[in-house]
């Protein structure tokens, strides 16, 4: 499997080479992704060369030269693609930001839509960038910042956010005590797996058991920065050994180990895959199909060309010099025969191929997909269409109204439209 800017899979890697010569000051323009699937899982070959596209869309990569090929080594199924990272109209490097979190995420969102048992941070397996392969385990920055982890990348609540929702409250109850002090701190915070750290610049909040999840106290409320609790509860006292730690409710237990809550992203995959079987069923979109003829009416007009420069080349080297203007003469003749016979051909052919396109079955739109699987009984469509018309949702998230959006069936036509 190849993307549309290569011509052919026998070609790919001189043509590869030749746009990443376009930039020189790329010393290693391709990127080598592997997905892998779990021994439990057996993926079809269309779903690894989707999950294969859908890696590289979500990379910002669709567009540019790739080559992909899906196996099975032994009990694992693998896809393993090569790309690369030269744009083959602009140029440009793709400079692949925070790859690993949104291949991480797409992998999680895969695995839920299949049915697949394997973690979603099995699924990427490695990533070679710039001569340099990194492990799975390597992918994830030492510590993830708020906006690494923002839900919009993971499907779920990033540390940060979690701190303010599960103990924000508690937090404030206990030092506004009279008699509070910092182990009492210490011990609501052990309860959720957490350990308040004083560093250069103030507190800090860390995950005990993964400490890449952390964030400064003052993501949890202002009223946690280490000035405040100075304040309130004297110079910092780091915890005592005999604080009861619990693991079991910590944020890397109860949210980051969980699978990503169903939304828009899998509503977004659905759809994706309906269009990419309407676009296989006829043979390729429309796009795709005038691409191959164009490239196939270039290829032709070239050949033409090349076989008038031979023919005048045979004429100076070997026609009578007397004999050979009217020879020239005659070679240019026949290629101006050629080429009005090739425009004829084209004509016909561009005519036969408008008239298979015309009852090219056309995918629904985005919205107009969506009214049909509200139609069908689906809740998440309903609450999308009602983000989608502006509608106040926090009551929705809240539980104050019913969780089935109000939206009749002649609502959902004026919407389509």
């Amino acid at each position: 499997m190849a993307s549309d800017a290569l011509r052919s899979l026998r070609t790919a890697a001189s043509e590869m080479r030749v746009t990443a010569a376009k930039n020189p000051r790329v010393t290693d323009p391709t990127c080598h992704i592997v997905l892998s699937w779990s021994p439990e899982d057996a993926p079809t070959a269309m779903q690894m060369q989707m999950a294969a596209r859908r890696a590289l869309d979500e990379l910002g990569l669709g567009d540019h030269q790739w080559v992909a090929v899906s196996h099975r080594d032994g009990l694992h199924s693998h896809a393993h693609i090569v790309v690369n990272r030269i744009h083959p109209t602009t140029f440009r490097t793709a400079n692949l930001p925070w790859s690993a979190l949104r291949l991480q995420h797409l992998a999680a969102t895969l695995d839920d839509a299949f049915g697949w048992r394997s973690p979603s941070a099995e699924t990427l397996e490695s990533l070679k960038i710039g001569g340099q392969t990194y492990a799975r385990r390597e992918l994830l920055p030492a510590r993830l910042s708020p906006r690494a982890t923002a839900r919009q990348w993971q499907g779920r609540p990033s540390f940060q956010e979690w701190l303010g929702t599960a103990i924000r409250l508690r937090a404030l109850e206990v030092i506004s005590r009279p008699d509070a002090t910092w182990q009492d701190l210490h011990s609501l915070l052990g309860e959720y797996g957490v350990r308040y750290e004083q560093v250069a610049r103030g507190g800090v909040l860390v995950d005990v058991e993964d400490e890449r999840f952390r964030g400064r106290a003052s993501h949890m409320a202002r009223f946690a920065s280490l000035p405040k609790l100075v304040a309130r509860l004297g110079p910092y006292e780091p915890p005592k050994d005999d604080i009861r730690i619990d693991v079991a409710r910590s944020y890397r237990r109860t949210v980051a180990m969980a699978p990503p809550a169903r939304g828009p992203a899998e509503l977004r995959l659905r759809y994706a895959m309906e269009c990419a079987d309407i676009t296989a069923s006829a043979g390729g979109s429309p796009t795709h199909r005038w691409r191959i003829q164009r490239s196939s009416e270039r290829e032709r007009r070239r050949a033409i060309k090349a076989m008038a420069s031979a023919r005048l080349k045979i004429v100076r080297t070997t026609v009578d010099p007397g004999l050979r203007q009217a020879a020239r003469a005659a070679v240019l003749l026949q290629r101006q025969a050629d080429v009005d016979a090739l425009i004829e051909q084209i004509a016909s052919e561009r005519a036969a191929l408008k008239r298979t396109l015309a009852g090219y079955p056309k995918p629904p739109s985005w919205r107009a997909w969506l009214v049909n699987e509200a139609k069908a009984g689906d809740l998440a469509a309903l609450e999308h269409l009602a983000s989608l018309r502006r509608r106040p949702r926090l009551e929705l998230l809240l539980g104050l109204a019913p969780a089935t959006p109000n939206i009749d069936a002649s609502s959902l036509d004026a919407i389509a439209t």
